[in-house]
C-alpha cells in the first residue's frame, strides 16, 4: 500500500477513546477498499469497519449458513440431524471450527449482508503519527464532526 489518498479514505472516529492510535483496514481480494479508524482498540476498529462495509461494500461480506455447517458435519462423518447447535458441546465445536476455517466470523455486531469475511480478504496496520494528524485534521476541533469543504455542518465553523 503506497500513496493512499488520506483525503478520500473513509474515516471512523471513536471520539475520546485512545485517539493517539489508529488503524488502516484494507478489504477485498486485492486489498483496495480501505477504512481508517481513529481511536478505540483493534477489535473496536474491526467492528466499526465491518459495519461500514455492510453499508458501503456489502459484496465483501459472506454468509455462512446451516447448509455450510451440515456440509462440514458430513465431511467430518457426523450425522448433522443428531447435532443440537444450542448445546455447548465438543461435537458442535468441531463442526463449527471446520465450517468456519479461514473465515473471520462476525459475532460482535449484527450485519445485514453477511456474518463473516474470508480471513485472506482483510488486513490491518497501525496508522503512523503523520497519518493520524492528517486524518484528525478532517474533523472539527469544536464539535468533532467531520469537515466538508473546510466547514463543519454540525456547528457551522
Amino acid at each position: 500500500m503506497t500513496d493512499l489518498d488520506l483525503k478520500t479514505i473513509p474515516v471512523i472516529r471513536e471520539a475520546g477513546h485512545h485517539e493517539g492510535q489508529g488503524f488502516l483496514f484494507s478489504f477485498g481480494a486485492y486489498g483496495d477498499t480501505h477504512v481508517a479508524v481513529i481511536g478505540g482498540h483493534l477489535e473496536d476498529g474491526l467492528e466499526a469497519s465491518l459495519e461500514w462495509l455492510d453499508d458501503n461494500a456489502p459484496g465483501l461480506l459472506h454468509t455462512i449458513t446451516d447448509a455450510d455447517y451440515a456440509a462440514a458435519a458430513k465431511e467430518l462423518g457426523i450425522d448433522w440431524n443428531k447435532v443440537d447447535a444450542t448445546d455447548d458441546n465438543d461435537l458442535w465445536s468441531r463442526i463449527a471450527q471446520h465450517a468456519e476455517t479461514d473465515l473471520t466470523m462476525v459475532g460482535h455486531t449484527t450485519l445485514k449482508n453477511g456474518n463473516c469475511i474470508p480471513s485472506w480478504e482483510w488486513s490491518v496496520r497501525d496508522l503512523g503519527a503523520d497519518e493520524l494528524e492528517r486524518l484528525m485534521a478532517r474533523f472539527c476541533p469544536e464539535c468533532e464532526g467531520e469537515l466538508s469543504e473546510g466547514t463543519c455542518k454540525e456547528c457551522d465553523q
